[in-house]
């Protein structure tokens, strides 16, 4: 079975019986199965949990107080690949976990799995309680499918989920759930975001994996019926907000329409059967959709027109939320941090520099994710936001390489020899050969930087070439000639037609290695960069495309902290490695992927063969000429779609040197749009049966798009103010008329 772990959030000292017997239930489940019982903001009950449960994990929510945030810091103490969730005072069945990860195991296009909850009473179930409002008690009601199927959402007190789709789509909104006597379905709207991150990405419900949940006498009172169902209702309406009516109460709309009026006819038609209690319940019946009705009118009108915020991953920028990937929010310094060494207080900034910063942390050359910290951070600090928001990812790194890690502490974590750089040192030194292609135009300087840090990779067989497109004079071939001494060699071709995909063309016609990695001019890339992208190729034959992490190298100007909060070139994908294989493919999307987020030309890595067999880059797309982009994204669509591997690994690292005043980034983006619009047209121009998967991926954007306009207001980290909607909708439209321009060009043998 894959790493599983169970996450159970606790609240209440008074519990602690159901606790121990949901903790019992769990680790019973599989042999290896970790446990994580995560506590809400309540030193005692810390303590006192970890003296009980000393044989599993305890964890401490300090952030926000709530379900969400509880679970969400139990999800990143958790090591496991597979999130299963629990409640404290819900207890599993034999077999529960086995049954609920099936579907996960057997279909990649489950992104979750929900189970069946059964009450558990503590003194029977009142004659006057309808079970179609057994969600009242936290219990499956009726109305739910009794055969596995696929379902819009799943519980949070049973439900499974990879870990690495639940970090992606942000995890639990904090800040949305149940808090106190607010009951905001916090399942749900994760639910909804999960099955965004892919097309045809889908819930599934398993009613064989089965919890007890306990329901005491004092919720089995028309008083508690009458409090929840109106919370409920107050609930749904922020969850239409967020999702918007059509998504948010889709189930709902069903359920109000079939599901209850059944339930009330059949309960006055009770009395013909011989069963006197019936017209009691369809009467609670009604009592109950009252109270829900009053909650959700007085939650639409104590809003009024509020504006939500902006978290939703669909929408092409970073989830808020995702662990190691900071909130990108005002100018810092970036720093990296190693925790195989000592840690140190932040170095003072500079005159000129932010006070604030961003670190990467990095576990023996291999980074784990980044922090926001201010100025002053000590080592001490450090160390502790390093355990707090980002120690699941490190203990996940050090256990998947067979490195045992202690308490980050001010001294890091130093340790003997490391596996992970063992490993990494003999495929520097053995590894296959490699040919580093970086294109440019007119930027002497930037190449020349770029160059310098080729000169530091720790890769032994490289081969560097430089493709100089349409220059202007002489310099970059200069740059090239009078590298210094000792610097590694560099191959300099001249490539006279303008464009950057006849640049990499050119340079395609060149190589002989087997390997070919291509990094932009205006990048610096990290000393163990090339290790890593050839870990991915040795490691599995069937990967024929790598993408890297593409991190900033400067946040001193807003427009690059802008560019980051919009998602930047990694496009929010953060410290989660991704195998996207034929099978995954598939599942998720037949031919094309709407808005790819796989990777980005500026850290890409083929093999030759492959890339060389779809024709290489389109000469219509990319920079120098008018499409403006979209070539890196075609040729690793093609590649997969000829039914190879790609796998995006946040190992292999390059630092980007993003643009620093407005109106550039206002271009670059709105160059971005148009290149997507080109991108499209390219996939139908090479094969015309795309048109379908084409119209229906483009409508899925258009209808969130609309959906996000029409439940969201402006707010800090989108698109500049000089770059509106309607200038990127004109840009995206303008592509297609863009490619067919540039292909009429070249067969007319005229520069695109």
């Amino acid at each position: 079975m894959t790493s599983c772990s169970v996450v159970i959030a606790a609240f209440d000292e008074g519990r602690m019986p159901l606790l121990a017997r949901a903790v019992a239930s769990a680790v019973t489940q599989a042999p290896d199965v970790e446990v994580v019982v995560a506590i809400d903001n309540d030193h005692r009950l810390h303590r006192i949990a970890c003296r009980r449960f000393s044989h599993v994990r305890v964890v401490l929510n300090e952030g926000p107080r709530g379900a969400s945030a509880t679970r969400n810091a139990g999800a990143r103490a958790a090591t496991g690949e597979i999130l299963a969730f629990l409640d404290d005072d819900a207890e599993a069945t034999p077999g529960w976990l086995r049954r609920l990860v099936a579907p996960l195991h057997a279909d990649p296009s489950v992104v979750g799995v929900g189970g069946w909850v059964e009450p558990n009473w503590a003194d029977g179930r009142p004659v006057w309680f309808p079970m179609e409002l057994g969600w009242v008690v936290g219990a499956s009601y009726t109305g739910l499918p009794q055969l596995p199927g696929e379902v819009r959402n799943g519980w949070s007190e049973n439900m499974a989920v990879r870990a690495a789709d639940f970090w992606l789509a942000g995890g639990f909104r904090e800040g949305f759930g149940k808090v106190d006597d607010a009951s905001r379905p916090e399942d749900t709207e994760l639910c909804l975001r999960m099955a965004e991150l892919r097309p045809g990405g889908r819930w599934w419900i398993e009613p064989a994996a089965v919890v007890r949940h306990y329901v005491p006498l004092d919720r089995t009172t028309l008083r508690f019926l009458w409090r929840r169902c109106r919370a409920e209702g107050a609930g749904k309406a922020e969850l239409a907000r967020i999702a918007g009516p059509g998504r948010g109460l889709a189930t709902e709309r069903h359920y109000l329409l079939k599901v209850l009026p059944q339930g009330v006819l059949s309960g006055f038609l009770d009395p013909l059967r011989g069963r006197i209690g019936g017209p009691l319940r369809a009467a609670v019946i009604v009592l109950g959709l009252v109270a829900a009705a009053l909650g959700f009118a007085g939650s639409l009108l104590r809003t009024g027109r509020r504006q939500r915020t902006r978290t939703d991953h669909a929408s092409g920028r970073r989830p808020q939320g995702t662990p190691g990937v900071p909130s990108f929010t005002r100018p810092a310094r970036v720093l990296t941090v190693d925790l195989a060494t000592a840690l140190r207080d932040l170095p003072d900034p500079q005159p000129g520099e932010p006070d604030d910063a961003v670190v990467l942390v990095a576990l023996c050359g291999r980074p784990l994710g980044m922090l926001s910290v201010p100025a002053s951070a000590t080592a001490g600090v450090l160390a502790t936001r390093i355990k707090t928001e980002i120690g699941a990812l490190l203990r996940a790194e050090a256990s998947t390489h067979g490195l045992t890690v202690g308490t980050v502490t001010a001294d890091g974590l130093p340790h003997g020899r490391c596996p992970v750089a063992a490993r990494r040192e003999s495929l520097a030194l053995e590894g296959p050969g490699i040919t580093v292609v970086v294109c440019t135009r007119n930027r002497p300087t930037q190449l020349r930087r770029c160059l310098d840090s080729l000169d530091r990779l720790d890769y032994r067989d490289v081969h560097v070439l430089v493709v100089d497109n349409a220059p202007v004079d002489s310099a970059t071939e200069k740059v090239c000639r009078d590298r210094p001494v000792g610097s590694r060699p560099v191959d300099y071709v001249r490539e006279a037609a303008p464009g950057l995909s006849r640049a990499r063309n050119r340079a395609l016609r060149e190589i002989n290695r087997e390997l070919v990695a291509f990094v932009d001019d205006d990048e610096v890339v990290d000393r163990h960069w090339l290790s890593a992208l050839v870990e991915e190729f040795t490691a599995d034959p069937e990967v024929a495309a790598v993408t890297g992490l593409v991190l900033p190298a400067d946040l001193s100007a807003m427009p690059q902290v802008r560019f980051e909060r919009w998602g930047g070139h990694s496009k929010g994908r953060g410290f989660v490695r991704t195998a996207v294989d034929p099978s995954y493919q598939r599942s998720v999307q037949p031919a094309v992927y709407p808005r790819p987020t796989f990777g980005a030309g500026a850290n890409m890595a083929f093999r030759l063969d492959a890339l060389t067999a779809i024709g290489g880059f389109d000469p219509c797309l990319g920079a120098g000429t008018p499409t403006r982009g979209g070539e890196d994204t075609l040729a690793l669509t093609e590649v997969m779609l000829a039914g190879h591997t790609l796998v995006y690994t946040p190992q292999a690292i390059t630092w980007h040197f993003h643009r620093t005043d407005e109106a550039s980034l206002a271009d670059q983006l709105t160059g971005y749009s148009r290149g997507l619009g080109a991108y499209y047209t390219a996939l139908l121009a090479r094969d015309p049966a795309r048109i379908r998967p084409l119209t229906a991926a483009l409508l899925q954007v258009a209808r969130r798009s609309l959906r996000d306009r029409a439940r969201r207001g402006s707010g800090p980290g989108d698109t500049p103010p000089e770059v509106p909607r309607v200038r990127r909708a004109a840009a995206l439209a303008a592509g297609p008329v863009m490619y067919a321009w540039a292909r009429c060009t070249i067969q007319r043998g005229r520069p695109g």
